[in-house]
């Protein structure tokens, strides 16, 4: 009985509130996406990519709607980095964005994204106005491919 009053005593004394400090960058993140200046929020959107935090993900897809293109464009990016399916048709939508390097940013993602979905989008995206919108198409369509074949092994 002792020993286990002593478990007991240890878990109290415990702060359970205390999160891994992983877990304190992300949340920390996910609130700068809020934040009123575009610099912090754009910085979060890059932040939140690397860290691979699947938490990240329908944040990062609301980013896409942000005003600040740069925002929009580091969302792009950081949902391809994350790898998760659920950003395919946001980054999809996002190829017919009114800035051009958020339409390159989500062209590379769907190519690192991997899915099949992407390709006729993809191609559509080989008439862009944008020269270097056209290039990131390409090499989307290549990745795409990539993995593909790496599916099919």
């Amino acid at each position: 009985m002792g020993q286990r009053k002593r478990e007991n005593d240890i878990l109290k004394k415990r702060d359970t509130t205390t999160l891994p400090p992983k877990s304190n960058k992300v949340d920390r993140h996910l609130r700068a996406l809020h934040y009123k200046a575009a610099g912090k929020r754009r910085q979060a959107a890059t932040t939140l990519g690397k860290l691979g935090d699947p938490r990240a993900v329908e944040p990062l897809i609301n980013a896409l709607q942000d005003s600040a293109f740069g925002v929009r464009r580091c969302a792009a990016l950081s949902l391809g980095l994350l790898g998760d399916r659920r950003a395919v048709d946001p980054l999809i939508k996002a190829l017919k964005d009114r800035n051009k390097t958020v339409r390159e940013e989500a062209a590379l993602a769907l190519g690192l994204l991997g899915d099949p979905r992407a390709i006729t989008p993809l191609n559509q995206t080989l008439r862009d106005t944008d020269k270097t919108v056209r290039k990131r198409a390409v090499l989307a369509l290549l990745l795409l491919g990539e993995k593909q074949e790496e599916a099919l092994s």
